[in-house]
Formats: C-alpha cells, sequence, structure tokens
C-alpha cells in the first residue's frame, strides 16, 4: 500500500507515515492512544517476518517496556476501531478505482485452546484438522492489488455452550453470540456499503467449505448485490430447471441430470467449450483459458420470495470441473466477461469456480 512513500527520503517518507496514522487514528480520544497508533503502524511496516509484539517493538523503540505499552495499546486499552477501518477503507476509495469487495477467510493455528474462538476445524490449505483461530476480511479489489479494510474474528457455536467463563474473561461483550461463518461475511458486505462513497460493487466469496450456501445468496439477493461465490461441489442444485429458453444439461445415455454442481458440471466437460475467460496471472498478464457452464436453480431457500424462479450460471475450468463451483443469475451475460469483471481468478489457486449473481 505504502510503495510510492517509501521511495521517499527517510525524513519526507516518515512525515508521510504520520499524516497517514493521523488520519486514521487522528480521533481516538486520548493522546496517548494516537502515540501508540502510530508506533503500532510504523512497526506493521518496517518489521519483517512474525510480528509479534516485542519484534515490533524493537523495530521502532529501543525503550523496553514499548512491548507492554503496545499490548496495553491493542488489547487493553478501550477504543472504537470502527472509526480507522472506515477512514481506511475512504482513504482506498479515493486513490483507487474499486471493482469489487473480495471476502476471504485465514486460518491462524494455535497450541492452546485460551484464545478468543479458538477451535478445530478442517482447513483445505492445510489438508487436515487443524486447532486454529478463523478470522474473515474484506479487501477493496483494485486492478493489480486488493486492500484489507475491514475484518473479524469467527465464534464458532462451541463457545456459546462451553467457554461462558472464558467469554467473559476475554471481554466479549454479552450481546455477541455465535452465528454462522456466512453471517460474518455479510456483515463485512453491508458494514462495506455502509460505508462506500461510491457504486456500489460485486461481492466475490469463497463459500466452497460452507454447507448451507442457499442462505448466503438469499441475504445478497435481498440486499440487491451482484456477487461471484465459490461454492462447494456436493452443492444441491435443479439441473434441469433452468429460467424460460435456457439451455438444458446435456444427458449421457438417457440419465436424468445429477443433482449437484459438481456432477451437472461433469456432464458438461465431454463437450465441446463454448466460453473462454481472459485471467490476469501472477505477473500482471492475461490468458485465455475454457470454461465449463451450465445454467440450474437452487434447490432450496429458507425464506423470501421463491428462489426456485432464479436461474443462475453455473461455471468452472475444465481441469477443475470437479472440485469448484460457481453460478450466475444473467444467463444472457457470456460468462467470460462477468468472470473476468467480477473478480473470479484469484480463487483459481484452489481450482474452485465461481457463482456470479
Amino acid at each position: 500500500m505504502f510503495t510510492t512513500t517509501q521511495l521517499r527520503p527517510a525524513g519526507s517518507r516518515r512525515q508521510a507515515l504520520d499524516a497517514f496514522a493521523d488520519l486514521l487514528f487522528g480521533k481516538l480520544p486520548r493522546a496517548d492512544q494516537r502515540e501508540w497508533a502510530n508506533t503500532y503502524l510504523r512497526g506493521l511496516l518496517s518489521t519483517p517476518g512474525k510480528k509479534s509484539m516485542r519484534r515490533l517493538a524493537e523495530s521502532v523503540s529501543s525503550s523496553p517496556t514499548a512491548w507492554y505499552s503496545l499490548q496495553q495499546f491493542i488489547s487493553g486499552s478501550s477504543w472504537d476501531w470502527e472509526q480507522p477501518r472506515g477512514e481506511l477503507a475512504r482513504w482506498v476509495d479515493q486513490r483507487a478505482s474499486v471493482r469489487a469487495w473480495t471476502v476471504a477467510t485465514a486460518a491462524v493455528t494455535k497450541r492452546g485452546d485460551q484464545s478468543v474462538g479458538v477451535h478445530r476445524r478442517f482447513v483445505p490449505s492445510a489438508g487436515r484438522m487443524v486447532n486454529c483461530q478463523l478470522g474473515t476480511a474484506l479487501f477493496l479489489s483494485c486492478p493489480g492489488a486488493n486492500f484489507p479494510t475491514d475484518w473479524k474474528l469467527h465464534l464458532p457455536t462451541e463457545w456459546a455452550a462451553d467457554r461462558r467463563t472464558q467469554m467473559a474473561a476475554a471481554r466479549i461483550p454479552q450481546g455477541v453470540t455465535p452465528q454462522p461463518l456466512w453471517q460474518d461475511a455479510l456483515d463485512l458486505v453491508d458494514t462495506a456499503a455502509a460505508r462506500s462513497a461510491g457504486a456500489v460493487v460485486p461481492v466475490v466469496a469463497d463459500l466452497s467449505d460452507l454447507d448451507d450456501v442457499c442462505r448466503a445468496v438469499a441475504r445478497l439477493e435481498a440486499r440487491g448485490l451482484s456477487f461471484v461465490l465459490a461454492v462447494p461441489p456436493g452443492m444441491e442444485v435443479l439441473g434441469e430447471a433452468g429460467s424460460p429458453g435456457a439451455p438444458q444439461p446435456h444427458r449421457r445415455n438417457g440419465e436424468a441430470p445429477p443433482n449437484t454442481a459438481g456432477g451437472l458440471l461433469e456432464l458438461q466437460s465431454g463437450r465441446p467449450y463454448r466460453y473462454t475467460a481472459a485471467i490476469m496471472g501472477a505477473s500482471g498478464g492475461f490468458r485465455q483459458v475454457p470454461v465449463l457452464s451450465a445454467y440450474f436453480r437452487l434447490t432450496r431457500r429458507p425464506q423470501g420470495p421463491p428462489a426456485a424462479q432464479q436461474t443462475y450460471r453455473l461455471f468452472s475450468q475444465p481441469d477443475s470441473a470437479l472440485q469448484g463451483r460457481g453460478l450466475d443469475d444473467q444467463p444472457d451475460t457470456p460468462p467470460a466477461g462477468r468472470a473476468h469483471r467480477a473478480g473470479a481468478a484469484p480463487h483459481q489457486r484452489h481450482g474452485d469456480g465461481h457463482l456470479p449473481r
């Protein structure tokens, strides 16, 4: 984010960073909070590798007690983090062309069970069960960069039943209760929409680890948002129930179409590829890739108007057709254009397909 300022002379860099810190933290109520917020920000930007409080303090201060003051500022001092995050989002919005709100999760491995929200779960990137905290973050996605501007820690359901004492010790407010991971993501999207002064952009999120994608889709539809979602291959779909005029899925040997996203795309894998998508690589260059595509409807929806009347486009790359899927509810728009515009490329490292609305 600060590449341009790093090329300036040291004094100029410090002035630019002080101005940026004042923008973010200038409204904190106490002078010592503003001072340590500035110190913390400088430590984050100058400390390589693991960013523990001791290492952050050592990189920006010669005081042997600086790490304790930083720790106190982050975990003990009372200040509202919403205002700095809002300022950060507005700062990015004013300086970059935001094309999408991208939501992603990250697992932080833990050894014990005392950290807030720690639990065991299967982490696909690790390929195994992991004892961890799980965070959800929202990025403002721009050409060539993604800027994190909001995040939250996931509180799993087991904390509600078993860890009331730990919740109190961690000073978790009494009104905070565990909720589904997709609700964490939608909370961040709602906050981004409230903060944004520009046009609302598509939501890009990986929901391929969730069991109940339908509820998340229903909430996004209710908000009137366009979206691209990576969804699990086992998600139940109505393969033949497309909107009027939509192509029907191909049958093999007269068999009935499958009722999962993965099965539906498997049927398409033997047909000629009708579409291609332009995908940006790590170097910034584009390449054309073939796209498997099919139309379908969701099998159920918990509340609201009948979801069965909504048609989506399912798509994936051929070499990952059985590992992740996506859908689009506007079949008159070529999937290549919508996939690229909505930022489907970042999920390809997982072999995922996507679901643009």
